[in-house]
């Protein structure tokens, strides 16, 4: 809990053992800077990013339910997921991916924001219905600092296009591929 408030929140660390790998130090303040910028009901809130005491992190919106992938998995002994329900998991993240994809930063400027990992894992169901997409840990905007290198693959094989798979330039559809 952030000192004086009652909610929860969830704080993503760098693992200790990534603390000194400037590159992968820099794709974590590329996504709290990415992320601090979108403001959408069907995309995990960013709060607050920093480093204290040596240790960076991205405070962010507490989802309390289960992954997408954990409801499949559960479901799958009763059924399967209700059409109804599985249509309106899928339309908010439609609605949640189309935000991010015309996503301007604070110039007004297109962001050219790509999820590039969207999956079951990165997708939270709350208790109440609530529909989040998490994790731009991956993302590619236009404006970063890292810079993926040609031909580097960064995904979930499972969820990706093609040409994602392929190492190949890719763009707002292949999360929606995803």
């Amino acid at each position: 809990r952030q000192p004086g408030q009652e909610e929860p929140i969830v704080l993503k660390k760098i693992l200790a053992s990534f603390d000194s790998d400037d590159e992968f130090v820099e794709m974590f303040l590329d996504e709290a800077r990415v992320g601090m910028q979108l403001e959408h009901p069907n995309i995990g809130r960013f709060l607050d990013a920093g480093e204290e005491r040596g240790r960076y992190f991205i405070a962010m919106e507490w989802v309390n339910g289960v992954t997408l992938a954990k409801l499949v998995r559960r479901a799958r002994k009763s059924g399967g997921i209700p059409p109804v329900m599985a249509g309106e998991i899928v339309r908010a993240i439609a609605d949640a991916l189309h935000y991010a994809h015309t996503s301007r930063d604070e110039n007004g400027d297109l962001m050219g924001l790509i999820h590039r990992d969207v999956s079951p894992h990165n997708i939270m169901i709350g208790y109440d219905g609530t529909v989040k997409l998490l994790d731009f840990g991956i993302a590619k905007a236009m404006g970063a600092a890292h810079i993926t290198a040609a031909g580097v693959v960064k995904g979930k094989f499972a969820y990706m296009a093609p040409e994602q798979c392929e190492g190949e330039t890719i763009d707002f559809r292949s999360d929606i591929f995803a």
